[in-house]
């Protein structure tokens, strides 16, 4: 599903862009994710794994406008 390189390009933007929309959706799964990734850096398997999970679950919630997001790196709007 997810290249190396696109996991890690999404890890970024979940540290940063949308941190606090995916803790309202995802509370569970980001709360771990970031706590493995304090504890283990971001190479952590738990951590790529939280990440993975997010990542799927967001396409499911909003499909096309998510990836063409993650794509563009155009977070402005999006809950």
């Amino acid at each position: 599903m997810l290249s190396t390189v696109d996991l890690k390009n999404f890890q970024k933007i979940l540290e940063d862009s949308i941190t606090n929309v995916i803790l309202v959706h995802h509370k569970q799964y980001m709360e771990q994710y970031l706590r493995f990734r304090k504890m283990n850096g971001p190479q952590c398997p738990f951590c790529k794994a939280a990440a993975k999970y997010i990542y799927a679950a967001e396409i499911k919630r909003n499909g096309a406008d998510f990836l063409r997001r993650v794509k563009t790196n155009q977070w402005d709007g999006y809950e």
